[in-house]
C-alpha cells in the first residue's frame, strides 16, 4: 500500500479515492443504463464520444501543457484564458465542419444525425478543453480534492440525467445529453472553485496572449501531432467496428469501456498526474528513478490482479448477471481484452516517464504506428467475418504495444537518455 506519511501517496490516494467514487457511481448505475438502453442504442454513443476525444485534442492546441509546465503561476494563469479563447473559436468552427461531413459520420454512428446532436458535440469539446486547463492548474497547485470532488459530480449528474431520460425513451441522445450534463457541472465546480481560491488578477490582454502562445509553440509543433494520433490510434477501432460490424458491437464495446477501460484511463491519469511530478525531482536529483518505478508497477501488478483474472474466467457471465442476459457478448468481449486490461492498468500511469525522458520522437512514431496496426487487425477481422477475431489482433498490437513502452520507462528510469541528447 502507498505510505500516507509520503506526500506522493497522500496525493495518489486523494485522486485515486476521488477517481474510485466517480467511476463507482459510473459502474453501479450501469445495470440501470443496460436495462434502459439497449446495445443497439450504446453503439451510436460510443463513437460519439470517441469522435469527441478525438476533436478535442485539437481544441487546445496542447497549451493545456503549459498550465502545468509554465515556470511562472502567472503564465500559468494567461494560459487558462488562451485555452479557453482556442477552444470556444475551435468548437465555432468545427460545427460547420461537422455539419458537412454529417454524412461520413452517420455512416460511422450508424443512425441520422440530427443538428442538434452536432451542437452537443461541440459544446463537449469546448467543455473538454476547459476542463482541461483547469485540471492542470488544479494539478499544478496539487489542489487534488478539488480534481476529486468535481469528477465525482459529474458522473452523480451524467447518471441522474441519462436514467431520467432513458426512462422516457430518448435512447442515445439520452446518453449524449447525460453526459454533457455531468461535464457542464463538472466543469463549473472545478472553475469556480479554482476562481474562489485565486487572489484577484486582472484579465490578460489580447497581446499577452499572444506572446504567451509563441512563447510555447512548441506545445502545438511537438505534442499537438503526438496527442492526435494517440487519440486516433485509440479510438480508430470504435469507429471500424461501428463500420464494419455494426452498432450492436460498438455498443457491447462501449460497455466494456465504460465498465472496464475508462476506470482504468481515469485511474492511469490521476496516478500518472502525481507520478511525473516524484519522477522529475528524482530525475534531477539523482539521476534515476529506478526503485520508485519498481514500486510503483509491482503495486499496480498486485491491484490489477484479482480484477484481471476475473475478467478471464468469468467475464461473460459476470456480465450477463450484473447487466442482463443481452449483454452477456460484452462480457466474451472483455474476456478477450483482459491482458490488455492489465497490461493497461500497470504501464499508463508510469507512461509519462516516457515524455519527462526526451523520448517525445519515439512517443510520436508509436502512435503514429499504431494507427495502421489497430486498423489492420479489424479490418482483417472483418474480411475473416469474425468480430472474436478481431478483437484478439486488436489484443496482442496493444499488449505489445504496452510491453514496448514498459522497456522504454524502465530505461529512462536507469537514466538513459535518447542519443540525441547523450
Amino acid at each position: 500500500m502507498l505510505r500516507l506519511k509520503s506526500k506522493f501517496g497522500r496525493n495518489v490516494l486523494t485522486l485515486a479515492s476521488g477517481t474510485a467514487l466517480s467511476q463507482g457511481v459510473t459502474v453501479l448505475i450501469s445495470p440501470i443504463l443496460t436495462r434502459l438502453y439497449s446495445p443497439f442504442e450504446y453503439g451510436p454513443f460510443a463513437v460519439y464520444l470517441a469522435l469527441v476525444s478525438i476533436l478535442s485534442v485539437l481544441a487546445t492546441f496542447r497549451y493545456d501543457y503549459v498550465t502545468m509546465y509554465a515556470e511562472s503561476d502567472k503564465d500559468a494563469w494567461r494560459s487558462l484564458w488562451l485555452i479557453s479563447s482556442i477552444s470556444l473559436i475551435a468548437s465555432v468552427v468545427f460545427l460547420p465542419s461537422l455539419f458537412l461531413f454529417r454524412h461520413i459520420i452517420e455512416r460511422w454512428m450508424g443512425e441520422k444525425l440530427s443538428f442538434g446532436i452536432l451542437v452537443y458535440a461541440c459544446i463537449s469539446i469546448f467543455l473538454t478543453g476547459i476542463y482541461q486547463g483547469f485540471f492542470f492548474w488544479c494539478n499544478r497547485k496539487e489542489s487534488y480534492r478539488r480534481i476529486s470532488e468535481s469528477d465525482i459530480l459529474r458522473s452523480i449528474c451524467a447518471a441522474i440525467v441519462s436514467i431520467v431520460l432513458g426512462v422516457i425513451h430518448w435512447g442515445t441522445t439520452g446518453l449524449i445529453f447525460g453526459s454533457i450534463a455531468g461535464q457542464i457541472v463538472g466543469t463549473s465546480l472545478l472553475m469556480i472553485q479554482t476562481y474562489r481560491s485565486r487572489e484577484k488578477v486582472r484579465s490578460p490582454k489580447i497581446n499577452e496572449l499572444v506572446r504567451l502562445a509563441k512563447s510555447y509553440k512548441e506545445c502545438t509543433i511537438y505534442l499537438l501531432p503526438a496527442g492526435f494520433c494517440e487519440r486516433v490510434s485509440a479510438q480508430t477501432h470504435i469507429i471500424l467496428l461501428s463500420l464494419f460490424f455494426g452498432s450492436s458491437v460498438t455498443g457491447a464495446i462501449g460497455l466494456h469501456q465504460k465498465v472496464v477501460s475508462l476506470p482504468v484511463q481515469i485511474f492511469g491519469n490521476s496516478v500518472g498526474n502525481v507520478f511525473k511530478q516524484r519522477v522529475s525531482q528524482d530525475l534531477r536529483k539523482n539521476g534515476n528513478c529506478l526503485s520508485l518505478l519498481y514500486k510503483a508497477t509491482s503495486r499496480l501488478f498486485l491491484m490489477a490482479l484479482a480484477p484481471f483474472l476475473s475478467l478471464l474466467f468469468a467475464a461473460p457471465v459476470l456480465f450477463s448477471l450484473v447487466f442482463g442476459a443481452e449483454w452477456r457478448i460484452a462480457g466474451e468481449y472483455s474476456q478477450i481484452l483482459s491482458w490488455v486490461f492489465l497490461a493497461a492498468f500497470v504501464v499508463s500511469p508510469i507512461s509519462p516517464l516516457i515524455v519527462i525522458g526526451g523520448f517525445q520522437r519515439f512517443h510520436f512514431l508509436m502512435q503514429l504506428v499504431m494507427i495502421p496496426l489497430t486498423a489492420t487487425s479489424i479490418i482483417v477481422g472483418y474480411y475473416a467475418n469474425d468480430v472474436k477475431t478481431a478483437l484478439k489482433l486488436f489484443a496482442v498490437v496493444y499488449f505489445l504495444k504496452y510491453l514496448v513502452q514498459l522497456g522504454v520507462c524502465i530505461k529512462v528510469a536507469k537514466g538513459s537518455r535518447p542519443l540525441s541528447q547523450a
